[in-house]
């Protein structure tokens, strides 16, 4: 691990700290039902900014697909396809990225994700 801390310090990666799960008892609120559904990070559904949790484990955003997993507070997105090209075309990864969010209850139809305020749109 030391060497991987050691490549991201000296700019050889961009490894983002995981969210660990907090030491007090989760949000009951934060289920996978409430978090199933359409979200935009731009505060509006007017946009296509936004992050597609399916209740089949599916994730899309306008950077990726891939899969989801909640646990406590922690949304798990493994990134197996990222769109790099204006027409959209997903290209996979030969190594998929997990990424951990911390998710905080709002209300029923917003959250913080991270540092980012989400709004749920479908």
């Amino acid at each position: 691990m030391g060497a991987i801390i050691l490549a991201v310090a000296m700019g050889g990666g961009s490894l983002a700290p995981a969210a660990a799960p907090s030491a007090a008892r989760p949000d009951p609120r934060i289920t996978r039902a409430w978090l199933t559904g359409g979200w935009s990070y731009e505060g509006g559904c007017e946009n296509d900014q936004g992050v597609a949790f399916a209740a089949d484990g599916k994730v899309q955003d306008v950077d990726g697909h891939g899969s989801w997993s909640l646990r406590g507070d922690v949304v798990t997105l493994t990134i197996r396809e990222v769109i790099e090209t204006d027409e959209g075309a997903p290209v996979r990864l030969p190594t998929p990225q997990v990424v951990q969010h911390k998710v905080r209850w709002l209300g029923p139809k917003a959250a913080m994700l991270g540092d980012d305020k989400i709004v749920k749109c479908q």
